[in-house]
């Protein structure tokens, strides 16, 4: 039997959503009018539910490649802070308690902010 985290992200594969992270842990579809980032952790893990404007307005506030936050009132964030080791993306839900991150390089955060500026 398969973990939950690693059973999802399976059946997310077979139906078209985009992944990154380390570990392809984070998903990224659209569902409608709506996309759904999820981000899987050891443990907990992360929906956020968006309009694809709030995503956008996201993706261009990533893609000054500095420490930013984009708040998702009542649902959760996305918060980037750099380092010399690279970009700490940290996903929470909206009480903070759920958190999933993870410190990805410039290559891979470039490829974070393409595929969250263009959901499957």
């Amino acid at each position: 039997m398969l973990a939950p985290g690693l059973a999802m992200l399976l059946a997310g594969s077979l139906l078209g959503s985009a992944h990154f992270s380390p570990h392809d842990s984070v998903r990224v579809e659209t569902l409608g009018e709506q996309v759904r980032v999820t981000a899987y952790g050891d443990a907990p893990f992360v929906p956020l539910l968006l309009s694809h404007e709030e995503l956008n307005a996201c993706v261009q506030k990533l893609e000054s490649y500095a420490d930013t936050a984009c708040e998702f009132p009542e649902r959760g964030s996305l918060t980037v802070k750099t380092s010399p080791a690279g970009f700490t993306l940290t996903f929470a839900d909206s009480i903070k308690v759920n958190i999933v991150d993870f410190t990805i390089d410039k290559i891979a955060f470039a490829h974070a902010i393409k595929t969250l500026g263009n959901p499957s």
